[in-house]
């Protein structure tokens, strides 16, 4: 029954992924671009590979990369792919330390595969982490099994794929300690000081956009990254989850000193030590960014293993517990998947028709950068334009709209750069169905077409529809684009009509 939740939960996300996942380079990996550039110029250097992306170096993550990139003229999916390889092989070395039957290793099942990370699993560039992931783990394991040459040679491989990586060098250091193993310690304490100074070595320091916090508030943003993998949507239920969480390892470990848990929950609350560091000048909800549930997710891998290894009376309950907080985090995830899903998809139409300005959903590099960036793309056909430019846009005729057929609410906010933020929501009256696409029209031409791509739970348990679900838009127009009059118009399989 447990191996069958675990597939399941695997089969769930793999299909979300498939579903959801679109062939487009996504924010910070359009850093990836130089690379690729001179890979595929023939002028790819070692420095290209080490070069500093943000706090990382990701010399193994960057190779993986390009040899995807070049395998599959650079088609995005092929990474999100390598990531579910990726954290399927790190939940299978956790899984050999838990009894195959229990229902811990179902619910460590479910939070390693879980749909909260939602921003990990659709965002390729981080493979990086999952790699990481992966080599931590597999460290951890081999310092156990005394296969201290295999660990260094992981720990090298997580501490240059993603900056978590390198807490594999203090946590193995202290597992080696913690069992008398002395002599290994010196040398695993100076193989990972070589790596620091390496790792280090012409770093520019990354700091945050904003005020760094206060000490009471930087814990707060630990406690609130750590409860993130139970609950993502809000600040003050997750600090309280991941307060909890912290002491029941802490009342736990204290009955049954498994080394693998500690080192566990040693990653986890170090990464949440690092991003709160490096990131909090942007707030404590922050924190609960989606890409953070994945490197908070060992403490409660620990926290699991001591639950199934210690003699409590009410163990099947606290599991139950905690595994109905990991199904309603997942299922809020599963909108998360939906929300990307449609911003990608609709970036993606936009950036292919190569518009002097456009109409985006998503922060992106200058316009600039962009549109260069996008041009060596399609004359290598590369990722985006493997297909080519798709044809221009057309909308209906006016005659063929029909009055009332669609309901919804429209609003404009002209922004201090000159830009226009046009959001609302659209359903049709009748079937409480969302519209196909949005037909957007300013001084008598076709400015942009687009279609709804933010879920609103409560707008479709009201219409009792789930074709209710993705039916809010929210678009920000370059001044090129829309000039002050706007008429917007939804489209459907049965009807049109202006909003």
């Amino acid at each position: 029954m447990t191996r069958r939740f675990a597939a399941l939960a695997l089969g769930v996300l793999a299909a979300m992924v498939a579903l959801c996942g679109v062939d487009l380079p996504y924010s910070g990996e359009w850093d990836f671009f130089p690379a690729l550039e001179k890979c595929c110029s023939g002028r790819l250097a070692f420095a290209d590979l080490w070069r500093q992306d943000h706090e990382h170096r990701v010399i193994f993550q960057r190779g993986l990369m390009l040899l995807m990139a070049r395998a599959s003229a650079w088609d995005v999916r092929w990474e999100l792919a390598a990531s579910l390889v990726l954290a399927l092989a790190a939940f299978l070395v956790v899984a050999r330390r838990f009894d195959q039957r229990g229902w811990a290793l179902a619910v460590a099942a479910g939070l390693s595969f879980s749909l909260a990370a939602w921003g990990n699993w659709l965002w390729g560039i981080q493979v990086g982490l999952f790699l990481s992931f992966l080599a931590f783990f597999g460290a951890i394991t081999l310092l156990l099994h005394e296969r201290e040459v295999l660990a260094s040679l992981c720990a090298v491989v997580a501490s240059y794929s993603f900056a978590t990586g390198l807490l594999a060098w203090p946590v193995g250091l202290a597992l080696l300690w913690s069992q008398r193993r002395k002599r290994a310690a010196r040398i695993w304490g100076a193989c990972g000081l070589a790596v620091g100074v390496l790792y280090f070595a012409g770093y520019e320091p990354q700091g945050p956009p904003g005020a760094p916090l206060s000490p009471p508030r930087l814990l707060a943003y630990v406690l609130i990254f750590l409860g993130s993998p139970l609950c993502s949507w809000s600040d003050g239920l997750a600090s309280l989850l991941g307060l909890s969480g912290l002491a029941g390892f802490v009342v736990l470990w204290r009955r049954e000193r498994p080394p693998e848990a500690a080192a566990w929950a040693a990653y986890a609350v170090g990464g949440a030590a690092m991003a709160a560091v490096g990131r909090s000048g942007e707030g404590l909800h922050q924190a609960l960014s989606t890409r953070y549930i994945t490197m908070a997710v060992p403490l409660w891998l620990g926290l699991l293993l001591l639950i199934e290894r210690a003699s409590l009376s009410r163990k099947k309950e606290l599991l139950g517990s905690l595994a109905a907080l990991m199904l309603a985090n997942s299922a809020y995830g599963a909108l998360g998947f939906l929300y990307r899903d449609g911003q990608m998809r609709l970036d993606r139409d936009e950036l292919r028709r190569l518009e002097p300005h456009p109409v985006l959903t998503m922060p992106w590099p200058p316009a600039e950068e962009t549109a260069a960036r996008s041009l060596f793309l399609k004359e290598h056909r590369l990722s985006l334009f493997r297909d080519g430019v798709p044809p221009p846009r057309s909308g209906p005729e006016p005659a063929a709209l029909t009055p009332g057929f669609f309901e919804g609410e429209i609003s404009r906010t002209e922004l201090s750069d000159g830009r226009s933020l046009v959001k609302g929501w659209a359903l049709e009256r009748a079937s409480g169905l969302a519209p196909r696409t949005l037909f957007f029209y300013s001084g008598g031409r076709l400015a942009f077409s687009g279609r709804p791509y933010i879920p609103h739970l409560a707008r479709a348990v009201k219409a009792g529809r789930i074709g209710a679900l993705v039916s809010g838009f929210s678009f920000i127009f370059p001044r090129e684009r829309l000039g002050p009059d706007l008429r917007v118009v939804a489209s459907g399989p049965a009807g049109a009509s202006a909003l």
